[in-house]
């Protein structure tokens, strides 16, 4: 079984086993996120020894001619010496904070320079010293604490000096805690790392854009930069929007002015438990094309969603995967 060392010392790995959930399984401080390969938080190099070239898959030449690897794709073949990858970050601040319903709030943010991305893609965000704030009851923590997480860009590069993300608040998650009662206008944060695949230029004929609650940030500015372009003709999307209460619906002014200007946008909202068997039904049908037909399936979720409505369907799938 392949030896793997990392920080001075040396584990046990498994050719079987991503090499992600052994130095998990050690305790060992590795960032991670959505362990689809998508997000690159648990980015690392390799210092001796070789990669399987499947953990490369995703990353760019570059990173790869430097020993790049992401550790949830890498079910390790031999002996390999490993490091934490080094992460480029930008300062930033916050210039805006805005409550989009009772559980997602949107952060504008200013990096110190602009870099292009699309619709899609996605940031690394880092608030560093931050009170620990998230013990049970009313009490704070004197220490502190690093917290970072992949946001989608709802914003469009295009139309926007500022990067928009969307928070959605979770239990137990000390990050979309900090995002919603810590954060203010004027808070210094760093970002680094634009990544993730560019939807834009992958529609295909026929488009299905499945949204999880509180997962519409990556699609908005494909709706936008549709909305200021003619690339539409030719194109059929529907968009179904998951939701558990109508009140977390957002973002539908927008959706309402596409859906009046392209004929062929369609969207639907499958609202509560009644929803979720519209949903699984919708999938049901548009599954049940030829792979080989021009059809796209788009899903935005967190992964237990995506793993739940993408086992019947045949058609290409494109992930947006949370963490």
């Amino acid at each position: 079984m392949p030896l793997i060392t990392f920080a001075g010392r040396t584990y046990q790995a498994s050719s079987q086993r991503p090499l992600l959930e052994t130095l998990l399984s050690h305790g060992l401080p590795v960032p991670y996120s959505c362990r689809s390969g998508y997000c690159h938080s648990c980015l690392m190099k390799v210092e001796k020894g070789n990669v399987p070239a499947c953990s490369q898959q995703s990353l760019n030449i570059e990173k790869i001619q430097q020993g790049y690897f992401l550790a949830c794709q890498c079910r390790p073949e031999q002996d390999m010496e490993i490091s934490l990858a080094k992460r480029d970050k930008i300062p930033a601040i916050i210039t805006g904070k805005t409550r989009l319903t009772p559980t997602l709030v949107a952060l504008d943010i200013a990096p110190r320079h602009s870099f292009e991305y699309q619709p899609g893609q996605l940031i690394t965000l880092w608030a560093t010293d931050v009170p620990l704030l998230f013990k049970q009851g009313s009490g704070h923590s004197n220490s502190s604490n690093e917290l970072a997480r992949p946001c989608y860009l709802a914003s469009l590069a295009e139309q926007d000096k500022q990067l928009t993300v969307h928070i959605q608040r979770r239990v137990n998650s000390q990050f979309s805690q900090w995002a919603h009662d810590c954060t203010q206008i004027g808070q210094k944060i760093s970002i680094s790392d634009v990544r993730g695949t560019k939807i834009y230029q992958n529609l295909s004929s026929n488009n299905l854009i499945v949204v999880q609650d509180g997962c519409l940030a990556p699609v908005l500015p494909l709706l936008r930069k549709l909305c200021a372009s003619s690339a539409t003709a030719g194109k059929s999307i529907q968009l179904v929007l998951q939701v558990d209460h109508k009140d977390n619906l957002y973002g539908m002014t927008l959706v309402n002015r596409f859906a009046q200007q392209c004929p062929d946008f369609n969207v639907r909202v499958c609202c509560g438990l009644q929803g979720k068997k519209q949903l699984e039904q919708i999938l049901k049908t548009s599954g049940s094309l030829p792979e080989s037909s021009d059809s796209r399936l788009i899903i935005s979720g967190y992964q237990d969603f995506i793993r739940k409505y993408t086992q019947q369907v045949q058609m290409n799938i494109q992930l947006l995967p949370y963490s």
